[in-house]
């Protein structure tokens, strides 16, 4: 998943709203979130974190474990690390309501964006975040307010940052030498970790040889992938997992043009070696980014070739001039832009898949569409794949229309949710919530009278120590019982008046478009969670926080019922 820039996340971020809890039994949907910088199969750091984590969501009864997200092997001052994209994702989605982390550090170790994180993005998303260790939590609002917790922040990116100089310079010092490391194995050799050298693999390197061979031909690369398909050939990741790492294989995974042109594209197969592709110097603060081929270090016959120079360089020719032709229209050359503003968010409403989106160029006619295989069971009870599509344009407008629609509702609330603000300055809290806690304030204290009249029975002899043990378990129960349900709804106060700040904010960024007609790239980012259509062409718009209406509009029914 690319990450958007800072500008991006506050305008689309800000305002995602997560789901208000419906009853006072709801607990509150929390992520338990480990990470580790070296990764290790068996690696008791990483596991101790997980049971420090789940036991503490265990001891907290307001706490419900929703879900695990582990980073074994990533550095925490980069934040596109798989599992924490996927909690975030999750937490804009309402998913999930708290985070809870052995220590900052493990959130994250770069200052600025850790400070982005904890003091603006998660508190507008209303989200709780707990480092144990450091003994913080962003609901109390003095830890917000801590001067400790951003120098704690700025120690960890210190840290980080003194271990990157570090690396650097001892990565620097290795490659004068012309020392490579060599880290993995790539498809058609074996590496041999005693020698540091790759060599040839006797199952794969005939298949490179072949591709090669074919595309000399003027075979496709479509076409080659159709052929290694029907041959059964296993894919570079199914190869890697069956056969190298010993493991099982479950998912659908098929050679496609894509993949045989990184094979023909990739310089290993004449000897060769390139580092530096992409590049990032952490102590100097420079993020990853590609770097021009003019920088790149290439080192020379470090291993047996598969393919020879010659060959290699007429399949970039004709690479190039395929990809020229491509890329034509009517004689002049356009940039082929793969990319849609719905992309990732297209979902199959049949079987409930990704869809898969396609730019297409014939002739002079371009456009896109999405495309799912469906898994459909025939009359023998035998599984096939049945592909369908729609065309980009058609989902651009019903999504547009429905988009527009929402926001004109959010609108359209104004004047109501100003009205409740209103009433929760003057008393106190939402009323209706508010009745609700004073029921349970007046239970509580009901039953803290009870204990007080039982003491003195016993001081008077009215009862005897025997019963007075009793009746006090019973008692202290039900304060215990009552306790708990008042800070259940303390918290559903605070929650639901947040979340009436968070649509005022809401419905003063979305005035400005109203009235718009066409699909608008940034109130798609805000407000749309995902987009679900059929093969009959039913679509469904699923909105970030369509909960968050209907709660309004009960709580204001509720209101004139009373």
């Amino acid at each position: 998943m690319a990450r958007k820039s800072r500008k991006n996340l506050q305008t689309a971020e800000a305002i995602v709203l997560p789901e208000i809890s419906e009853s006072l039994d709801k607990k509150m949907a929390t992520a338990a979130y480990a990470r580790l910088s070296v990764e290790k199969e068996q690696d008791e750091s990483i596991q101790t974190q997980i049971v420090m984590l789940h036991n503490y969501i265990a001891e907290h009864p307001d706490m419900k474990l929703t879900d695990t997200y582990i980073d074994n092997g990533y550095t925490g001052t980069n934040f596109e690390r798989p599992n924490f994209v996927r909690m975030m994702d999750d937490v804009r989605t309402g998913k999930i309501q708290c985070i809870v982390v052995k220590d900052l550090s493990r959130f994250g170790r770069d200052f600025l964006e850790t400070g982005y994180y904890i003091e603006t993005l998660l508190p507008r998303l209303n989200v709780r975040l707990i480092a144990i260790n450091d003994n913080f939590d962003s609901f109390r609002e003095c830890d917000i307010n801590n001067i400790a917790i951003p120098i704690k922040n700025m120690v960890n990116d210190l840290y980080a940052k003194d271990f990157s100089r570090k690396v650097t310079a001892y990565n620097d010092l290795h490659r004068a030498r012309g020392d490579v490391k060599l880290l993995r194995s790539v498809y058609g050799y074996k590496r041999d970790t005693e020698n540091n050298i790759y060599v040839v693999n006797p199952d794969t390197a005939p298949i490179v040889q072949m591709i090669f061979r074919w595309f000399l031909m003027g075979v496709t690369s479509g076409k080659i992938a159709d052929r290694l398909n029907r041959m059964q050939i296993l894919t570079p990741l199914a190869y890697k997992t069956i056969v190298e790492k010993g493991e099982s294989f479950t998912q659908e995974d098929a050679w496609n043009s894509g993949r045989v042109r990184d094979i023909i594209r990739n310089i290993i197969y004449i000897g060769d070696l390139i580092w530096g592709k992409r590049r990032k110097t952490l102590y100097l603060n420079v993020p990853t980014h590609k770097t021009p081929k003019e920088e790149w270090i290439v080192w020379h016959h470090m291993h047996e070739p598969l393919v020879s120079k010659a060959d290699f360089a007429e399949a970039q020719k004709i690479l190039d001039s395929r990809a020229y032709r491509w890329h034509q229209r009517e004689g002049n050359v356009y940039p082929y832009n793969p990319t849609d503003p719905m992309q990732g968010m297209v979902f199959c409403m049949d079987c409930g898949k990704r869809m898969s989106y396609t730019k297409y160029c014939y002739g002079n006619r371009d456009g896109a569409s999405y495309s799912c295989d469906c898994r459909v069971t025939d009359k023998n009870n035998s599984e096939y794949g049945r592909l369908w599509k729609v065309h980009s344009d058609f989902l651009k407008i019903v999504v547009a229309d429905q988009v527009n629609i929402m926001v004109k509702r959010i609108c359209d609330r104004k004047r109501l949710v100003s009205g409740m603000q209103r009433e929760i300055r003057k008393n106190g809290g939402i009323p209706k919530l508010q009745r609700k806690k004073q029921r349970i304030q007046l239970k509580l204290e009901k039953v803290e009278e009870k204990l007080v009249n039982l003491y003195e029975s016993l001081a008077e002899e009215i009862v005897n120590a025997e019963d007075y043990q009793t009746i006090k378990t019973k008692y202290m129960a039900e304060r215990d019982a009552a306790r708990e349900e008042l800070q259940k709804m303390e918290v559903e106060c605070r929650f639901a008046e947040r979340q009436l700040e968070q649509f005022m904010e809401l419905e003063k960024r979305l005035e400005q478009y109203l009235g718009e007609t066409g699909l608008n790239e940034t109130l798609l980012q805000e407000l749309v969670a995902s987009v679900h259509i059929s093969q009959n062409k039913g679509v469904e718009v699923r909105f970030k926080y369509e909960n968050v209406i209907g709660q309004i509009d009960a709580w204001r029914e509720e209101e004139a019922a009373e």
